[in-house]
């Protein structure tokens, strides 16, 4: 059975919610996959052999946010994924920036570029693309 277009979005969206989202950013790599990574650790020849296996990215969440609006419709689901961002934000590591990357296991271990401009522009152009209040 061929499914419609949007029953196919649907799919991809829900599928990359339960495999792939994180409060605030996006697994490269499902934890279902061989090739999993979690750690983002060691030599650049081993952070350069996983850096697209598992670890988590911030950028991504704006893809995926406008993936979301446009199968759900729901500006309160938007507001909410992004919450955990506006904290890391105001709070956490760079005050006023956002973090590039994660380890996949542990999500509150900050790697890679501590300020990141692309995350950050990328969650402004969201929140002011479905007028977020965040």
């Amino acid at each position: 059975m061929l499914l419609s277009l949007q029953e196919n979005q649907k799919e991809i969206v829900d599928t990359v919610f339960e495999k792939l989202y994180t409060p605030m950013r996006l697994k490269s790599l499902s934890k279902d996959n061989s090739k999993y990574s979690g750690k983002y650790y060691g030599t650049i020849f081993e952070r350069d052999s996983v850096y697209h296996q598992g670890t988590v990215w911030t950028k991504p969440i704006g893809a995926f946010i406008d993936a979301h609006y446009l199968i759900y419709q729901d500006k309160s689901v938007l507001e909410m994924q992004l919450k955990g961002l506006k904290d890391h934000f105001y709070n956490e590591e760079v005050i006023g920036s956002i973090v590039e990357i994660y380890d996949g296991d542990t999500l509150h271990e900050c790697c890679g570029c501590f300020a990141q401009a692309w995350s950050v522009v990328e969650i402004l152009r969201v929140i002011e693309k479905y007028q977020l209040i965040v």
